[in-house]
């Protein structure tokens, strides 16, 4: 990739492609962690549906019914307030609330982080 910023017209442009060279590592960081938080926001409520946990209920057959049998039988016989499938099935209702949109960006951006080590075995002496 060396010489490419050569090929750029325009002094300030070409100035803006030397530094985001020098600083590849960092560019790469923002872009694995950023994508990570939006990944996150965009396909958990995608995934608690493919379980399940759907706005009208939890779909017979699903993932999320084997759970909710599980924990009714381990339970006495219904599913606990506040247990796992009671919660998984408000979000499922519901959405997340502000909180819990942050909450989950978070939580993929934490992990993009973490991915983002990545960054540092593509940089060439």
């Amino acid at each position: 990739m060396e010489g490419i910023c050569e090929k750029i017209d325009g002094d300030q442009l070409r100035e803006i492609c030397e530094l985001a060279m020098d600083q590849s590592e960092t560019v790469c960081k923002i872009f694995i962690i950023g994508s990570g938080g939006v990944l996150s926001w965009l396909l958990f409520p995608l995934v608690l549906a493919y379980i399940g946990f759907t706005s009208v209920g939890i779909a017979a057959g699903s993932l999320a019914a084997k759970m909710m049998a599980y924990f009714a039988f381990a339970n006495g016989g219904g599913v606990a307030v506040g247990s796992l499938v009671a919660f998984l099935q408000s979000l499922g209702a519901g959405g997340l609330s502000w909180g819990g949109t942050a909450a989950t960006a978070g939580a993929g951006a934490k992990l993009g982080s973490l991915l983002s080590t990545i960054c540092n075995q593509t940089k060439t002496n």
